[in-house]
């Protein structure tokens, strides 16, 4: 499996912001468990066939999947909901593959029998206030559109995540990174008593007013 990952992920060179961490291959997420981190993130390449389905989705206004699958079950899985869809069912295989490289490593990552994968089109606004979540550990990817956004520790008022507007949360909007289309990103909650007040803060970007959609795969461990 390690084989098929390299051959997925494009290498980068691996960077630090405080607490989150770019890195440059799969065998570095391990760095998520570190007490100090609380975002690791990977720019990847995508083949054209990859970027073309998933154009295709947003097309024809893909009604989602939402699964809790195993290492043993996800292609599976994936293969019987995709591979309907597409007009090319090689560039839909191909697809299923990349999203099960993915979430084999994730399973491996958190070490976890099973995981909730759900890959749904958004196109609302329902995650646009800065916040952290209540979860372990949480893996994102936007197959299309705009990425997750996220900012340092030290640029936020935690004190009004609770009840605050992003613009009070938010203490200098220049320090909000955006993740970007194919990105893998793999983001701490506050599940935990040891991560409690130290979750990643991050949104969903505004999409409803510019009308655009996002593609979204979603993993929880």
């Amino acid at each position: 499996m390690v084989s098929l990952l390299n051959n997925w992920f494009a290498v980068a060179q691996k960077t630090t912001h405080g607490r989150q961490c770019q890195v440059g291959d799969w065998q570095e997420w391990h760095l998520i468990h570190q007490p100090d981190v609380n975002l690791v993130f990977m720019p990847r390449a995508v083949t054209a066939g990859i970027r073309w389905f998933s154009e295709q989705l947003i097309q024809i206004d893909f009604s989602g999947i939402d699964y809790v699958v195993s290492v043993g079950t996800v292609e599976a899985v994936l293969d019987a909901q995709l591979t309907r869809v597409g007009g090319d069912s090689a560039i839909a295989k191909e697809f299923v593959l990349d999203l099960a490289t993915i979430t084999r490593a994730f399973i491996q990552i958190t070490c976890r029998s099973k995981v909730k994968l759900i890959l749904k089109v958004v196109s609302d606004d329902a995650c646009e206030r800065f916040h952290t979540d209540r979860y372990d550990l949480r893996l994102l990817c936007t197959y299309y559109g705009p990425g997750t956004e996220w900012t340092p520790d030290d640029n936020v008022n935690r004190k009004k995540l609770m009840g605050g507007t992003n613009d009070e949360i938010i203490r200098e909007w220049s320090r909000v990174n955006r993740l970007r289309q194919f990105d893998v990103a793999i983001l701490k909650g506050e599940a935990s008593a040891a991560n409690y007040g130290k979750g990643i803060v991050h949104r969903s970007p505004p999409v409803s007013a510019q009308k655009e959609k996002r593609l979204l795969l979603r993993l929880d461990a």
